[in-house]
């Protein structure tokens, strides 16, 4: 049989797995290289599991010591809380120092514009982090669910795709209502994601 979750720029698949299959499918797919399941995006109107989903995928995930998850919640913290669920990760794993964040927060002084400044320079954090994680052989799996085009998801996509361009181990699964997912796609500066692998979940009965 064809393999219905190919991505076709705008075709939905036709054939869907079991929600238990789906799951096990997406993790396997995310520890392919060069997999399209790197980039995902979950098309479903509400009550179609969407969130349960990217719950069961990131906690079957989690369970390899390899794999980092972040959770956003879209927004007006969306980059902010990226940054900072990243530096946590890099403390716990000892890639850097408590008091080396204390000083000097990847070159950026600690200071009451912090939130101001991340966000100016936040390709350049994401990235930094990015490579210190990719080198120590760590890959990140970034969860938003509920999506829809607003300026910081705008930014955070633009940025996303030149972290895949440079081969860093990040991987993005993006949830929302049809509609929502359709105008990012469809935004002009976003169209890499019309190549993204879209997953369509029907309604729950």
């Amino acid at each position: 049989m064809e393999n219905p979750f190919n991505p076709n720029f705008g075709k939905m698949p036709s054939v869907f797995l079991n929600r238990d299959s789906l799951t096990q499918r997406i993790v396997n797919e995310l520890n392919r290289v060069d997999s399209p399941f790197q980039t995902s995006l979950l098309y479903g109107q509400r009550g179609s599991g969407k969130t349960t989903l990217m719950t069961e995928v990131s906690n079957l995930i989690s369970k390899d010591k390899n794999w980092l998850v972040i959770n956003l919640v879209l927004d007006d913290d969306l980059l902010i809380s990226l940054i900072n669920q990243l530096q946590r990760h890099l403390l716990n794993l000892k890639i850097i120092k408590n008091i080396d964040l204390k000083m000097n927060f990847f070159g950026l002084d600690m200071s009451a514009s912090f939130h101001q400044e991340t966000e100016f320079n936040f390709q350049l954090l994401f990235q930094d982090a990015l490579e210190k994680l990719t080198k120590k052989g760590f890959h990140v799996l970034i969860n938003i669910d509920e999506v829809h085009l607003t300026s910081l998801l705008k930014k955070f996509a633009s940025c996303y795709q030149i972290m895949i361009r440079n081969n860093l181990n990040v991987s993005l699964l993006m949830a929302g209502l049809p509609e929502n997912v359709s105008e990012i796609q469809n935004y002009a500066v976003l169209t890499f994601l019309l190549r993204a692998n879209r997953i369509v979940l029907n309604r729950i009965l």
